[in-house]
Order: C-alpha cells, then sequence, then structure tokens
C-alpha cells in the first residue's frame, strides 16, 4: 500500500493497527510505522528534530560559525535535548536573560546571535546543566603553572570571547546554492 494512502484520514484506522503504543507527557499517543506521532485523533503531532550543525558550505568558516561550534559541542554534551527540554531548564531556574525555542533553534543552526550577553549566557547555562557541565570549569584541565603559559580559559569565558568575535564580524550572506542564502541576523 502505498505510503499517501495510509497517510490520508480514512486510513487511520489501519495506521493505528500498525502503530505501537508510547506515553507522550501526560496524554497518549501511538507512533506509525513511518516513525510520525499520531495523537488519538488522527491528526500528526510534530516530532523533535535533531539539530546539527550547518555544513562549511552553509555556514563558511568565520567568527560567527565558531561561536555556533561552540555552543554545539554544549548541545552535543547535553545529549542533543530538544528546544523544549532547553526551554523548560531555563524556566527551571530564574535567569537573567531570555531565549524562546525559536532563538535557540536559531542560534544552533547559525542563522542569529543574540546582541545581548544575558540572553546567550542563559541558553548556554541550561545547556550546561543539563549535560552536568560546570560553565566556570576549564576547558583545558592540563595542570598549568602561571609562569609556563596563561591561565586556561573556562567555558563560559570561551563562549563569550567567541560570541564578541561574532558581534564584531557581524552578520553575513550564507554561502552555498541559490536556495540558501538567507541572511544571518542578530537579534536581542
Amino acid at each position: 500500500m502505498c505510503s499517501h494512502v495510509l497517510n490520508s484520514p480514512s486510513a487511520f484506522p489501519l495506521v493505528t493497527d500498525l502503530c505501537a503504543r508510547v506515553n507522550v507527557g501526560s496524554a497518549q499517543s501511538s507512533v506509525d510505522f513511518l516513525g510520525h506521532r499520531v495523537s488519538h485523533s488522527g491528526r500528526r503531532c510534530p516530532v523533535a528534530q535533531i539539530i546539527r550543525l550547518p555544513s562549511e558550505t552553509v555556514l563558511p568558516r568565520s567568527a560567527w560559525r565558531d561561536f555556533v561550534e561552540l555552543l554545539h559541542n554544549h548541545y552535543r554534551a547535553a545529549h542533543r535535548p530538544t528546544l523544549r527540554e532547553i526551554t523548560d531548564q531555563i524556566d527551571r531556574e530564574e535567569r537573567e536573560g531570555a531565549a524562546s525555542r525559536e532563538t535557540i533553534r536559531r542560534m544552533l543552526v547559525g542563522q542569529t546571535v543574540p546582541t545581548n550577553w544575558k540572553n546567550v549566557r542563559t541558553v548556554f547555562l541550561a545547556l550546561c546543566e543539563l549535560a552536568g557541565r560546570d560553565p566556570i570549569g576549564y576547558v583545558d584541565e592540563r595542570p598549568y603553572s602561571y609562569g609556563a603559559y596563561e591561565r586556561p580559559q573556562t567555558h563560559a569565558e570561551r563562549l563569550e570571547a567567541a560570541w564578541h568575535a561574532a558581534l564584531d564580524e557581524g552578520p553575513a550572506t550564507q554561502h552555498g546554492s541559490a536556495g540558501s542564502s538567507a541572511p544571518r541576523s542578530l537579534e536581542r
């Protein structure tokens, strides 16, 4: 049977027969054999997508990309939480800044760099908490002496330096195919 037939509303009883029951929050839903979450009303529910670091074709080497890569390191260390998990973590603590799911998504895919450090720090701290990572822990854990070389940067210092560099560089247009020439932006 073609998938478009199975995805039609009239095929809902057939599709749910081919589904496995799962708990989603407090509501029950099913997952069809195509991997789409289906509510009991027959409507598809949005399924969390993995946010991937853009390729260098989409986001070329730059200070902007360095910022996005650092943010992605914390996202990966947190085991790629959903945007909802990140915003829930932000809401658990009283924070100086704020960030919506869309802003977080745009930060992780390199479409925006917030101009307010408090908003960046809020996302960064939530990711560190989800990863069990100390935000003021050193990036380089090697023992050092003040005479041999400088003190290594903390995760927070490193991200803040990359954020400043990205803002100093400013937004540029993405490279690649004609369809991917959407400009990047700065957000508050």
